[in-house]
């Protein structure tokens, strides 16, 4: 089907970055959450989604070769 294991290994490490626990600004927002109102905790997901997102995307520049 043209997928090689080099293609499914940067699949992975994809997945693995989106659904890492370990980054400080994630760790912060979700320590937030308890104190804040409904409407700002289901705010506070959609954040850590945009950072999980950029961490991906960052990965891709950089594998590209766009070390800026």
């Amino acid at each position: 089907m043209g997928i090689d294991f080099e293609t499914i290994m940067k699949l992975k490490n994809v997945m693995d970055k989106m659904n890492s626990k370990d980054d400080p600004r994630s760790k912060l927002l979700t320590s937030l959450k308890p104190y804040l109102k409904e409407n700002k905790k289901n705010k506070i997901d959609q954040y850590i989604q945009f950072l999980n997102i950029s961490r991906v995307m960052e990965m891709f520049s950089k594998s590209n070769g766009d070390d800026k």
